[in-house]
């Protein structure tokens, strides 16, 4: 995957047919860097083989042998790939994530949930709470980057924080706003539109002074977010 072949299709077919059998004995290194490899040749699973994989990374964290960082991989490619477990599965994955997350670092902890959001689940609140609680406590510690991530993932699952929690968000996205990159900028943005809490005039001030800075840098898709999330807003630019 790492030099940017693509095997045919028979060879990829013979590697599957040795990794289903095979799949009760990965470790969770085999796990997340086979599907790190599978979603970068871009090849999507049949369902019954990425259930497996879910279910062995699920088994792993029970016997709590899967690090952060292989959580959030496998996660990834398994987003990558177009893979919605459901919500039976996820919420069975969840019940093992959850109680991990505290040892979780703020990237790995952003990026699984961005992961899960990209899955389009229907997450049981219950469990998203304590997610979200376990990413408010590392809030101060996000990048920028990780921030916009975020409020995009949580925007994108349909959740709405409430006020204590929205405020908390704004208060990093004060802090951290002006070293938005375009496409932060863009998925932040449309994400606290989505959300529907009212934003204060001089935060969409400095929103619109960042996205004139950067407006030759943005892609088609970015500008069509920022222009929705302005008139969601109700935000017109001088």
């Amino acid at each position: 995957a790492r030099v940017v072949h693509t095997p045919g299709k028979a060879l990829m077919m013979g590697f599957l047919e040795q990794v289903r059998p095979k799949l009760p004995f990965f470790n969770p290194r085999n796990l997340a860097n086979t599907l790190w490899a599978l979603a970068k040749l871009h090849h999507k699973l049949e369902e019954g083989l990425m259930a497996g994989f879910l279910e062995r990374t699920r088994q792993t964290l029970r016997l709590r042998f899967l690090d952060a960082q292989d959580v959030a991989t496998s996660l990834w490619a398994l987003a990558k790939m177009g893979y919605n477990p459901g919500p039976k599965r996820m919420t069975m994955f969840l019940e093992e994530l959850v109680p991990r997350l505290p040892s979780f670092g703020a990237q790995d902890t952003v990026n699984s949930l961005c992961s899960i959001a990209m899955m389009g689940c229907d997450i049981d609140n219950d469990l998203m709470a304590q997610f979200l609680r376990q990413v408010r406590l590392k809030l101060p510690s996000l990048s920028e980057h990780d921030l916009a991530s975020y409020v995009w993932a949580i925007a994108r699952m349909g959740h709405k924080p409430d006020s204590e929690s929205f405020e908390a968000l704004l208060s990093e996205v004060r802090k951290k706003l002006s070293s938005f990159r375009p496409q932060d900028l863009a998925n932040s943005l449309w994400a606290l539109a989505r959300m529907g809490h009212t934003l204060d005039e001089e935060l969409m001030m400095r929103y619109c002074e960042q996205i004139k800075h950067w407006l030759p840098s943005f892609s088609p898709q970015d500008l069509t977010k920022i222009l929705w999330a302005l008139a969601a807003i109700g935000h017109c630019p001088e």
